[in-house]
């Protein structure tokens, strides 16, 4: 946590705006409140234009910390935001911890043009969640794979 910088990273990230603004136009992540269990719900949506995906990474390596990609590091401050923010609010509505998060991932439009997309983001991004934020995913769900997804990309991500 701290050779990333993820302690302040929501305050002062190591990336420029201008780039957090292009990631969310790339990568957009909404919040959809609570499922029936009380667990937080998110929305990553992936199928951008492959191009831009790859013009994002490549941007990403300027502002990379300890080899970790900007784009991770955005995706990481997304996280942070969700566990700093979001669960102590929803905990406090709903009267109980909530401390496991559903995350929704629509791979719309997502082709063999994403194998960059796959391997150097979506890999990162769960390996890196995995190891800083243990046991805080309920579920991932996966909506809108293609079959190019299903043969090529998963076996990567898996």
């Amino acid at each position: 946590r701290v050779t990333l910088g993820l302690n302040s990273i929501l305050e002062s990230p190591n990336f420029s705006e201008e780039y957090w603004a292009s990631f969310m136009d790339i990568v957009p992540q909404t919040y959809h409140g609570l499922g029936r269990r009380g667990q937080p719900i998110m929305l990553i949506r992936s199928g951008v234009d492959a191009a831009s995906f790859n013009k994002l990474l490549s941007t990403g390596w300027e502002h990379a910390v300890e080899g970790v990609n900007a784009a991770v590091l955005c995706f990481l401050r997304c996280e942070e935001c969700l566990f700093r923010k979001t669960v102590p609010r929803e905990s406090k509505q709903i009267g109980h911890l909530t401390d496991r998060v559903t995350l929704i991932i629509d791979l719309w439009g997502v082709g063999l043009g994403h194998i960059g997309f796959a391997k150097d983001f979506l890999a990162v991004a769960v390996k890196q969640t995995v190891v800083l934020y243990p046991e805080t995913l309920d579920r991932v769900l996966v909506v809108n794979a293609a079959w190019a997804f299903a043969r090529l990309l998963w076996p990567i991500l898996k």
